[in-house]
């Protein structure tokens, strides 16, 4: 989505990032590629993976469905972005 944002918004005149910052999500492989290279949260998708099996084989077995689990993104900053006026 932040692609087509990124493109939608070229075409209407509005600078990336000097009148809006764009953040993508999962730091696509085009991401550093764009220009202006754009910003991504990345999240840990093959430890979410791992995890949501290891889970899924604990109540095959009998196990129960109650837990929570948090998982860390990162914030790539790149060229898309930048502070806003109140940081």
């Amino acid at each position: 989505m932040a692609v087509g944002a990124m493109k939608q918004l070229h075409q209407l005149g509005v600078r990336v990032p000097e009148q809006v910052s764009v953040v993508g999500f999962d730091d696509i492989a085009l991401a550093p590629f764009m220009v202006p290279a754009l910003s991504s949260v990345k999240v840990p998708v093959t430890e979410m993976i791992k995890e949501s099996i290891n889970r899924l084989i604990f109540m095959l077995d009998g196990g129960d469905f109650k837990f929570q689990q948090t998982f860390s993104g990162e914030l790539i900053e790149r060229d898309s972005m930048v502070p806003g006026p109140h940081a």
